[in-house]
């Protein structure tokens, strides 16, 4: 009974610790923000401006009027292409490993570049797995790479993620022209079936620094909240 005593009566002192916390924070809003990198195939580059630390990113921030551009050693250029929100994109190809490759940009009559680098060789995914512990927690997606002795030791991944989802109601018919049609839910006309896409949002960083091997193992990427409809039916990353 005493140490139940003792319990109790530190309980107020516990609570009364809480309190709120702003941080000082100035100087870091307004900076220009470049996200992404050059790639095989299609790269993807966000453009906005850094927002105060207790401030939320708003549409004023997001960088719409740039002109973009990926320049190659050789004076090959590709033109980015603005896919809205901020986020332009670039198609170059396969990279050409002895070429060095440079991001450009402008906005208004500021112009920005990168220095000139040549690509490097990415390590493969050995595996791509997920976990899920209980009926109540999340789907927790996980990544394995084994980068060998000549590999940088730095990871940086992205995703794309793809899911399924059905409507509340099932439309039977409709009209077109005017004429009243059934649907046919095996086709990509019907509304029933719909899919939705997304992509990472963070930076999802690993090193193998500290390591004896240049060996990813079974590291958390990021998870799904089981009251997310993306794991409700189908779901792809």
């Amino acid at each position: 009974m005493k140490w139940l005593l003792l319990y109790l009566a530190l309980l107020p002192l516990l609570a009364g610790c809480i309190s709120d916390f702003t941080p000082e924070v100035k100087g870091v809003d307004s900076i220009l923000v470049v996200d992404g990198m050059i790639t095989n195939g299609e790269s993807v580059f966000l453009l906005s401006r850094s927002v105060g630390i207790n401030e939320l990113l708003r549409d004023k921030e997001v960088i719409t009027n740039a002109v973009m551009y990926v320049d190659r050693s050789d004076g090959e250029i590709f033109d980015a292409k603005h896919e809205g929100e901020g986020a332009y994109c670039i198609n170059t190809g396969d990279l050409v490993p002895d070429l060095e490759y440079r991001l450009c940009f402008s906005i208004g009559e500021r112009r920005y570049q990168s220095s000139f680098l040549k690509p490097v060789q990415t390590v493969e995914i050995d595996s791509l797995s997920f976990r899920k512990e209980g009926w109540r927690a999340p789907v927790v997606i996980y990544v394995t790479s084994n980068g060998g002795k000549e590999s940088p030791i730095y990871y940086r991944w992205s995703y794309r993620e793809t899911w399924e989802v059905k409507a509340l109601l099932k439309a039977t018919h409709y009209y077109e022209n005017g004429k009243l049609t059934e649907s046919d839910l095996r086709t990509p006309y019907n509304s029933y079936y719909c899919w939705g896409r997304d992509s990472s949002k963070s930076l999802l960083l690993g090193t193998t620094k500290e390591l004896m091997e240049n060996i990813i193992s079974n590291k958390k990427l990021y998870e799904v909240p089981c009251t997310d409809d993306k794991v409700s039916i189908l779901y792809h990353v």
